[in-house]
């Protein structure tokens, strides 16, 4: 089963184009191979050991670089007129230097995004966060579900600051519907944390969780994925995130390049 998406005009209800295969379009497609090689679990797995190894690169090579007592200014030069070892070395610390902040966050998030139940528990078991439970409809003899529209309406009652970011339908007879509501001061801007649960015959409120009242837990696994992606500090951290994927690359090439030489 693939995802078929259809961009619709908010305010005039107009189809732009026809439906899109996820997978299928340039952007999907690198954003499948970013995740999992198209390989699914297994590919998951590999993409996770590979930020591990990540987290590992930056981490001995922090320790090789740290520079001695009264050396602070020699470390970060870089020398124009040295041998060209010198040059690529030069580079090499200083490209890892200035990436290697971000580049951790961007492993370590990584790593929960493609190892959640591993994740979780960590961040548990320092932090509170709430049991998860699925929210279910109550089954009734020829009851017919109400409206998108009220069941929008009605989640808006209980979170009228919210913007609609989502809606999640019912695919079974027991499941509920989902309204994604997004808090003014939430960290994920293209979706939300804040989600209200819905009986989808009756219309009764099952769950609200609302981003403003968060335990500590919840409210770092919600920053994971917005500082992954860099949204949560909006197009200026999608930048920094953007230029910061070329840093492994030039770090990796100047590193071939000094053993190359040598």
């Amino acid at each position: 089963v693939r995802d078929i998406e259809v961009p619709i005009d908010p305010y005039h209800a107009e189809v732009l184009s026809r439906g899109r295969i996820w997978g299928r379009t340039v952007v999907s497609f690198i954003y499948e191979m970013h995740k999992a090689w198209l390989l699914d679990e297994v590919g998951e797995a590999v993409v996770g050991c590979m930020g591990l190894l990540l987290v590992l690169s930056i981490g001995t090579g922090l320790y090789l670089w740290w520079p001695k007592a009264g050396r602070y200014r020699h470390a970060i030069t870089f020398n124009p007129k040295g041998s060209g070892i010198r040059r690529y070395y030069d580079l090499h610390k200083l490209s890892g230097i200035a990436g290697s902040l971000v580049l951790l966050v961007l492993a370590c998030t990584g790593l929960y995004l493609e190892f959640p139940r591993y994740v979780v528990p960590l961040v548990g078991a320092v932090l509170p966060i709430p049991k998860e439970t699925e929210w279910r409809s109550t089954i009734k003899p020829s009851a017919r579900p109400i409206s998108v529209d009220r069941a929008v309406a009605i989640a808006m009652q209980r979170l009228p600051d919210g913007e609609l970011k989502y809606i999640g339908l019912p695919q079974q007879a027991g499941d509920a519907f989902q309204v994604g509501l997004r808090q003014p001061g939430e960290v994920r801007r293209t979706s939300s944390d804040s989600v209200v649960w819905l009986d989808q015959y009756s219309g009764a409120v099952l769950y609200v969780r609302d981003w403003r009242q968060l335990t500590a837990g919840e409210t770092v696994l919600a920053w994971l994925f917005p500082l992954h992606n860099g949204e949560a500090f909006g197009l200026t951290g999608r930048w920094i995130v953007f230029f910061t994927g070329f840093i492994p690359l030039v770090l990796y090439v100047t590193a071939l390049r000094m053993w190359w030489l040598k």
